[in-house]
């Protein structure tokens, strides 16, 4: 596929796609921590939220961390701060690869430039 053999062509993209996915990852988990949160503070059973949320209550309970409002809201905010600053990481490192490339490239066409013969020029009259 031509998309992918493309994809390399940027200094450091696999570290981006991997920042991107972090990213999305962090911020996605850090947002599906918000149910298991409304249900504690409207003290209603934890345990009665469903199949994919009432996992994240019980990896709490099983790791010892406790599970209380306060606590969910830090959780919350620590993912969700680190995803953005896992955003700006990799905007920054993106456009640090898209300058790379520009250099690159330029440098590419003046050393072409300078060594090139410019056989047809040289026998032309420049009078």
């Amino acid at each position: 596929m031509r998309f992918l053999s493309t994809l390399g062509l940027l200094p450091g993209t696999w570290v981006n796609l991997g920042l991107m996915v972090l990213c999305g990852l962090a911020e996605g988990f850090g947002l599906a921590m918000f149910l298991p949160l409304v249900q504690l503070i409207a003290n209603r059973d934890p345990a009665a939220i469903g199949l994919p949320f009432s996992t994240i209550i019980d990896a709490h309970r099983n790791l010892g961390l406790p599970v209380e409002p306060i606590f969910f809201l830090g959780v919350i905010a620590a993912l969700v701060l680190g995803s953005l600053l896992l955003g700006y990481v990799q905007r920054a490192m993106l456009v640090r690869a898209k300058q790379l490339y520009a250099r690159n490239m330029r440098k590419t066409l003046i050393d072409s430039l300078l060594a090139a013969a410019w056989g047809h020029s040289s026998q032309r009259a420049h009078g």
